[in-house]
């Protein structure tokens, strides 16, 4: 029998030494952290970290991984008020979580949030999803759509993505620059960012009915295979 494993669904938290909020604290967590559930103490669950440490953290703080894999529906709705949720969250290079996350780590994130398994960098996740005509009037594009930015191909020069972004609606994108925060591609709008405008290059649409490629449900992950009891 594999493992049971468990998802931390709280923002932020701590793990503790024992069943005890007041015990020493062994690693804070942070929403989406998964870890082997080891039993029920109490009103806590004893979790086994991926570095070998064991952890206690309340009942209600975490979730079978399995249930919580079936709550989430990765429609426009639910990306938006998770990507909502982090505003104001610091910008971290290279960051993937909720205590700091660089631009590609923010969209990889909320869609991790949601179910979907995106790659990693911005020049990786343009080429997952499927294309969105993109012009001036951003007429083709849908809230959760991912807006892509840098500069376009030319004659000897590759094209090459440097941002991305979550579009919003109304002109308006979600992203993580110096802290996630909402900016418009609309002059005249408050909060216009022009050189984003300038330099939008393309956007993919990541959600859908059939599977997108580069796209992965987290259930057909091949980076979660042990995350749920074998029957």
């Amino acid at each position: 029998m594999r493992a049971a494993h468990l998802i931390f669904t709280a923002e932020f938290g701590f793990a503790h030494a024992l069943p005890d909020e007041s015990s020493p604290v062994i690693t804070d967590l942070t929403a989406g952290c998964i870890a082997r559930d080891l039993g029920r103490q109490g009103e806590f669950r004893k979790l086994g970290l991926a570095d070998g440490r064991t952890g206690f953290v309340r009942e209600t703080a975490v979730m079978p991984f399995p249930d919580w894999l079936n709550s989430r529906k990765p429609v426009a709705t639910n990306l938006l008020s998770t990507a909502e949720k982090m505003m104001g969250r610091p910008y971290l290079w290279g960051g993937t979580s909720g205590k700091g996350m660089d631009c590609s780590g923010f969209t990889k994130l909320v869609f991790f949030l949601n179910g979907l398994q995106l790659p990693r960098d911005a020049s990786q996740q343009v080429t997952a999803g499927d294309p969105v005509d993109t012009d001036s009037t951003l007429k083709h594009l849908l809230p959760g759509d991912l807006l892509f930015f840098g500069s376009k191909a030319s004659p000897g020069k590759r094209e090459k993505i440097t941002h991305v972004a979550i579009y919003l609606g109304s002109g308006q994108i979600i992203h993580a620059s110096d802290r996630v925060q909402v900016e418009s591609l609309i002059p005249g709008e408050p909060g216009f960012a022009e050189h984003r405008l300038k330099t939008l290059v393309r956007a993919r649409r990541m959600t859908g009915n059939e599977r997108k490629p580069g796209v992965i449900p987290l259930s057909a992950s091949p980076h979660y295979p042990t995350l749920s009891p074998e029957p």
